[in-house]
């Protein structure tokens, strides 16, 4: 994206749901998701990136620490 201040990357992503299963609540899917986010982001060659979107998380999640 075109900013007055130069480049700037701009990712969108939409993570999967934390589930309620047999064995009581899963976020195996939403961490690998983010895992995998994360690896895409630490590779954006641009030094300015925006994150949007609906992480299916709160601030405190231990499960999207860095």
């Amino acid at each position: 994206m075109h900013a007055p201040d130069g480049e700037i990357a701009v990712h969108v992503a939409h993570l999967p749901s934390i589930r309620f299963g047999v064995r009581g609540l899963s976020a195996d899917r939403r961490d690998d998701s983010a895992r995998r986010l994360g690896s895409r982001l630490d590779g954006e060659p641009l030094r300015r990136v925006v994150l949007l979107g609906d992480l299916n998380s709160t601030l405190d999640d231990r499960g999207l620490r860095r």
